[in-house]
């Protein structure tokens, strides 16, 4: 099965509440057949609508986490396979800004930037980074509201290693480079730096045909 039954019900349940949808909204608010949908009838009636949803989102530069869920799209995989997504929820009427800095595996840390988080619906922010083997993010989250601004959360996020599914892609190539010479194997770390020049060259030779 393409879902989860559950979690299916569960995530349309809680768009259909928090209205997450603009030109969908209408369509799934209807949580009695929602709830009582058989698992057959929950995905195949509600799965063009997700991926249209989903479409809707990244288009807009909207990821969030469940995204990973939907597997079987492979645009989709694509698209999240370089970022590391941190959520957060903030309060009604509040504007959560993050401030962060990147860490490195050598000890060494950029300066601290901080910029508004981007709103997605109901609430849920989210900020997206591209991090690289051995590097963190180490942040704080303010929310501002009515001239004040508060420190609700802090934390280090990872970069997220899901092994990338198998995927190809630049950013994997870049990484394994990363990962080979912080590792020392000098031996792999040629064989990448070979590929990804040749991949260069070509990916420059395709554009010139162009």
């Amino acid at each position: 099965m393409y879902y989860d039954t559950e979690s299916l019900r569960k995530q349309l349940l809680d768009e259909a509440y928090a209205g997450a949808f603009s030109g969908l909204g209408a369509m799934l608010l209807d949580v009695d057949e929602i709830r009582n949908a058989d698992p057959e009838e929950l995905e195949e009636s509600h799965k063009p609508l997700l991926e249209q949803f989903l479409e809707e989102m990244t288009d807009e530069g909207i990821y969030l986490e469940f995204f990973r869920e939907f597997q079987e799209n492979r645009d989709l995989r694509q698209e999240l396979l370089d970022k590391t997504i941190l959520e957060y929820r903030s309060e009604a009427g509040a504007k959560a800004r993050i401030h962060y800095t990147v860490l490195h595996e050598n000890g060494q840390e950029e300066g601290y930037l901080s910029e508004y988080m981007q709103d997605a619906y109901g609430g849920v922010c989210f900020k997206t980074f591209v991090l690289f083997f051995g590097e963190s993010i180490q942040y704080y989250i303010t929310e501002e509201r009515d001239g004040e601004e508060q420190l609700t959360e802090s934390g280090t996020l990872q970069r997220r290693d899901d092994g990338g599914s198998g995927e190809e892609s630049r950013y994997k190539l870049i990484n394994d480079i990363v990962m080979s010479r912080s590792l020392e194997d000098f031996d792999t770390l040629d064989d990448l730096l070979e590929e990804y020049y040749r991949k260069d060259f070509l990916n420059g030779r395709l554009f010139v045909l162009e």
